[in-house]
């Protein structure tokens, strides 16, 4: 894949709300920012946490508005997702993307554990069903060399 300049790299940032984003997210000319917690509809009663802190359809809407005009540019665009731990936040909307776009997505293998929640807002808005993969039963969080 070719590297591209950097005001090519478009950036979609995910944090908790009233988190500031990281500082490099206010020097890409394409961002959009997301803040929302990591959390599915069955966490709201078990944890007591409000409903507006979880991600909205309004947010989900925004995403996939961004996703589409960088889509439909005539310039080519590298997007890049991220939240605090990589891992369910950022899956769920580079899931998004890429069932929008069919683009490359190198670590579609590893968003397996993607926000369930961002997910079925996203599909009710796009009218698409999204291909989650699958979790591997020989998963391992840290790799081989790391683990203990």
């Amino acid at each position: 894949m070719d590297v591209l300049p950097e005001d090519r790299l478009a950036v979609i940032s995910i944090g908790d709300p009233a988190q500031l984003p990281p500082s490099q997210f206010y020097g890409h000319a394409h961002a959009l920012r997301l803040e929302f917690l990591d959390n599915e509809l069955e966490d709201l009663a078990i944890h007591g946490i409000p409903a507006e802190a979880l991600c909205s359809l309004e947010q989900v809407e925004s995403a996939v508005h961004f996703i589409r005009e960088l889509h439909a540019s005539p310039q080519s665009y590298r997007l890049v997702v991220h939240c605090r731990m990589g891992a369910s936040r950022s899956a769920a909307i580079a899931l998004v993307a890429h069932s929008m776009t069919q683009c490359h997505f190198p670590r579609w293998a590893e968003a397996n554990y993607a926000n369930k929640h961002v997910l079925l807002l996203a599909q009710d808005i796009l009218g698409i069903q999204i291909a989650v993969p699958p979790f591997p039963y020989d998963y391992d969080y840290l790799p081989s060399a790391l683990a203990i």
